[in-house]
């Protein structure tokens, strides 16, 4: 009995030790998911912006594609909330 509990009390050990090594990763990771995320709102507002979004063929194909200003507000707003409020808008609207 005595070999199964050191066994134990040795996995249980070392699984602590891979979970508290494994942790701060995880953190890291989520931050970089995060400044991701950030990353592509802003350059989709960008692409907005200049009037490349949503794309030209797909506007001729569904001429109900075009964003309206409340949409647009809406979508800037998006953005620049996830991105710390650096996106400017140029006050295109189309």
């Amino acid at each position: 009995m005595k070999r199964n509990w050191k066994k134990l009390v040795l996995i249980v050990g070392l699984v602590l030790f891979v979970a508290i090594q494994l942790v701060p990763v995880s953190w890291l990771v989520a931050h970089d998911v995060e400044e991701a995320r950030a990353e592509l709102r802003e350059e989709i507002w960008e692409e907005v912006e200049e009037g490349e979004m949503p794309l030209p063929i797909y506007r001729f194909m569904h001429s109900d594609a075009r964003l309206s200003r409340d949409q647009l507000d809406t979508l800037r707003e998006w953005a620049t909330a996830s991105s710390g409020g650096e996106t400017a808008s140029s006050g295109r609207h189309d």
